[in-house]
């Protein structure tokens, strides 16, 4: 499975532990989809 993630403008103010938190976010979110399917 690939996973492409496009960013929005401003991204590059974060830091790392914002983008981490963002990219856990949408995994989990992945997870929970695709357990319901």
């Amino acid at each position: 499975m690939d996973f492409v993630v496009l960013v929005r403008r401003g991204v590059a103010d974060l830091d790392n532990q914002q983008i981490t938190e963002s990219l856990d976010k949408l995994w989990r979110r992945h997870r929970r989809l695709a357990q319901k399917s």
